[in-house]
């Protein structure tokens, strides 16, 4: 059975409603209530050395350090009003992200990292944004963006995504009357912003515990525990409404096999937002493993029916058939994706990886022609034609 973290660092969460019924079988579930406090949740004797390690301050996580903020100088110095400036400043931004930068998901890094360093993630390029913006002197909010729940994979786990922008506001000189916002959102996922999913502005420590989070996963999926541990918890203390960090926490103590913890962790993260799903689901992973099957069902059940007609979610199916050599399972899969959504160019790459295993070439050409033809940017779409060209290649031996 597949676990899945809750990752925000790609660009992207689903909504849905269910009580689960009481359970009387068992002293610790009954009526599924918190019993823990956030104090009792954060169980530092689990982990009892989680404090030798070092994690970054939000001072750290923001700072810029001189070549950045001489960037930033360049950048603004032609323009005359700050809204030229910021439209000066986004444009130095993002031609030195599409000359420089690789996009790389696990790239979970400072601002001063990311401006320095060749690979960053969303997540990293918004937070460098927004400390280019405050030095500049602008205003500006994070959004966290409600979008469809998407997975990627990584090192054999499904890793749900979450995606957040940047909306920046010139300010009102003096004397002058604003009438209507003039706002300018910053998002790094064209595909996503050309969709105009709703947004809602977070705080700046709630994207310090999607930060952490984020470190946190990574430690997870490097079976440093201790680690992970430091960094959730971290998260939790930065923001204790980002039930992210609670699912994964909550994960945590279930491979520690401390099932209360977990249990009450799952029903925190619910608690914050009863339409999350990944919750519900490794609250129904938890309760299967201690022989609660029938709520366990329950559970499955309700998340399945939801799910179904999330494209997505069979991309997420196919791709798990595919890691296991089962082609023609992964294969059904993406096409059902392709049938609810036939505008997504990841499908049909997947649905072209799946017919090249099997070596079915003709396919394989024929859908990944499909996956350039709908993707959104010349770069992926280059990416489609080498891939292209080397079946072609192939074909010619």
């Amino acid at each position: 059975m597949q676990i899945r973290f809750y990752f925000p660092v790609l660009c992207l969460v689903a909504l849905a409603t269910f009580l689960l019924s009481a359970c009387t079988s068992s002293k610790l579930r009954v009526g599924n209530e918190l019993s823990l406090s956030q104090t009792q949740l954060l169980d530092d004797e689990v982990f009892p050395e989680y404090h030798l390690y070092q994690i970054e301050s939000t001072n750290e996580i923001f700072f810029l350090d001189e070549s950045a903020r001489i960037f930033v100088d360049t950048a603004i110095a032609k323009g005359r009003t700050e809204k030229e400036q910021v439209e000066q400043l986004i444009g130095a931004i993002f031609a030195r992200t599409d000359l420089d930068l690789v996009y790389q998901e696990a790239a979970n890094t400072t601002a001063d990292t990311t401006f320095t360093s060749a690979a960053a993630n969303c997540l990293s390029l918004s937070i460098m944004t927004y400390a280019m913006a405050e030095y500049a002197g602008f205003d500006s909010d994070f959004q966290l963006v409600h979008i469809p729940e998407y997975w990627t994979r990584r090192d054999g786990y499904s890793l749900l995504n979450g995606h957040i922008n940047l909306k920046i506001v010139p300010r009102a000189n003096a004397g002058i009357t604003q009438f209507f916002e003039n706002r300018m959102v910053i998002d790094f996922d064209t595909e996503i912003s050309s969709k105009r999913f709703p947004a809602s502005k977070v705080t700046k420590n709630y994207v310090v515990a999607m930060f952490y989070n984020n470190k946190g996963t990574d430690a997870l999926l490097e079976r440093n525990y201790t680690k992970a541990y430091r960094y959730f918890k971290a998260a939790i203390q930065s923001n204790e409404y980002y039930e992210g960090s609670w699912v994964n926490l909550g994960y945590l103590y279930r491979l520690m096999g401390k099932v209360e913890l977990a249990e009450q962790s799952y029903l925190r993260a619910i608690e914050l937002d009863d339409n999350h799903l990944t919750a519900w689901e490794n609250l129904a992973i938890l309760y299967r493993k201690i022989g609660d099957v029938k709520s366990a069902n329950s559970i499955q059940s309700y998340i399945k029916s939801k799910r179904q007609s999330n494209p997505f979610y069979h991309l997420m199916l196919g791709e798990i058939e595919r890691d296991k050599g089962d082609y023609t399972a992964s294969i059904k899969h993406f096409q059902e994706a392709i049938r609810l959504d036939e505008n997504q160019h990841q499908f049909y790459f997947s649905l072209a990886t799946s017919f090249f295993e099997m070596g079915d070439l003709d396919s394989a050409k024929r859908y990944m022609l499909l996956a350039k033809r709908k993707a959104p940017a010349s770069q992926v779409a280059e990416t489609y034609s080498s891939k292209v060209s080397a079946i072609r290649a192939i074909q010619a031996k």
